[in-house]
């Protein structure tokens, strides 16, 4: 077995030497090309379990041990992953559309989520901003979304720089709604009205990131469609954790896409894959997200590599993210058995994002939670890096590269942190 992963690393090492060579490549050294090759032969090809070498507490200078929970984009390609990356992949060119294995997944992608055509684009940024635009072809149109949501705050107003497009936010429900009421009366379809844009299109974002992942339900997708169909706009969904969703939910991610008119799914955040998310959509949308893609430098060569991380991430998606949702529930559980006040809430996670979160009286900053949760001690040599996210909630994500024993240690310096913030405020 060890001679036959070898030989697969010399000829990996070999193809990919081929093929920089000839994509005129030089930012891919040798260097690289080796390290591939030992992290090949360095694993084994058993994607049902974590390695011992994918733990990701280390140790720091001071030999405090560090676990990083800052974001479920840390986790890395598994052993499983990287062999479908060397042996399920196609190297046609996708501009082309002769890329099997990039088609493949835009197929099954689309067929997951109940619509006509998929496409692989390179982030979530470019998965959201390309349907959108495609619902707001003409320039100063309106869209809908929340004030707390990805597009809205952390895509840098793309929506405006790129499409021409309007937003108007309203505020999010606690867990991770709009209300659909507060919607219907900012929406403005009378174009022969010139004072006014029209609004074309309400975004939702599922699961909730800024809401401690909330999922929300089936039968609210179905009233927002509803109240979409109504007014002739369309319905976009970042669902760049709607895998999460489905999975906590038990259900199939088609029982959300059946009511959307776009969706955009990740592949490089719980889903373990490198690189990439995909939309989905009818196919006249696809299809003029695939031009605007163009445009935009998104599209890619050989990005089949990519695809097949992706494609592997979707075969193991519910064995992936229902771990990730256990070790979320086993850091509460441990957590729990602080007495915290009124002041200090440490939220039950429904998926894989938890929050600490102070109210306005709490008696100290959030700076200063974040300082004593991440800092070790000689009593808790432990660092934990979880950031705030806002002006009262650290935010902490479970993912693949974390261990149950990861976890545990998690729970060690959140007990003793939070018990040392009770203790001092007595």
């Amino acid at each position: 077995l060890t001679i036959a992963i070898m030989l697969k690393a010399v000829a990996a090492v070999t193809f990919f030497s081929q093929t920089i060579t000839h994509l005129n490549a030089p930012s891919v050294t040798p260097a690289c090309l080796i390290s591939i090759a030992k992290r090949l032969l360095s694993y084994q090809y058993n994607s049902g379990e974590k390695q011992k070498h994918r733990q990701t507490s280390i140790s720091d200078d001071a030999g405090a041990r560090i676990v990083d929970f800052r974001s479920d984009v840390l986790s890395k390609p598994t052993p499983g992953m990287m062999k479908a990356m060397i042996e399920s992949v196609s190297y046609g060119d996708d501009v082309f559309g002769e890329n099997t294995t990039v088609m493949e997944l835009e197929s099954r992608v689309a067929k997951m989520l109940g619509q006509e055509a998929g496409l692989f684009v390179t982030s979530g940024t470019m998965g959201n901003l390309l349907p959108v635009m495609s619902h707001c072809r003409e320039r100063g149109s309106e869209v809908i979304l929340g004030d707390l949501c990805h597009i809205h705050l952390y895509e840098q107003g793309s929506l405006a720089s790129f499409a021409g497009a309007h937003h108007r936010a309203v505020s999010t429900n606690p867990d991770g709604t709009l209300c659909l009421e507060q919607c219907r009366r900012l929406i403005r379809t009378n174009a022969e009205d010139p004072h006014y844009p029209i609004t074309r299109a309400l975004c939702l974002e599922n699961t909730h990131g800024l809401a401690g992942g909330k999922v929300l339900p089936v039968a609210y997708f179905a009233e927002a469609r509803e109240l979409c169909n109504r007014y002739g706009m369309k319905l976009h969904v970042d669902g760049a954790r709607l895998i999460n969703a489905a999975v906590a939910l038990g259900i199939d991610p088609i029982e959300y896409g059946r009511y959307v008119s776009s969706v955009t799914i990740c592949f490089s955040k719980g889903l373990g894959a490198p690189v990439g998310s995909c939309i989905a959509s009818d196919a006249d949308t696809i299809s003029y997200c695939r031009r605007i893609r163009k445009a935009l430098g998104g599209a890619a060569r050989q990005p089949g590599l990519l695809a097949a991380a992706a494609s592997y991430s979707l075969d193991v998606a519910k064995d992936t993210l229902s771990a990730d949702h256990a070790n979320a529930q086993l850091i509460y559980s441990g957590v729990s058995q602080v007495n915290l006040p009124d002041w200090l809430v440490f939220e039950k996670p429904q998926t894989n994002v938890m929050q600490i979160k102070l109210t306005k009286d709490a008696p100290i900053s959030i700076d200063q939670l974040q300082t004593i949760i991440e800092e070790p001690t000689d009593s808790c040599k432990i660092r934990l890096r979880a950031p705030a996210v806002s002006e009262t909630i650290i935010r902490l994500l479970t993912h693949n590269d974390l261990t149950r024993q990861d976890c545990l240690l998690a729970v060690e310096k959140l007990k003793y942190a939070l018990q040392n913030v009770v203790d001092l405020q007595k």
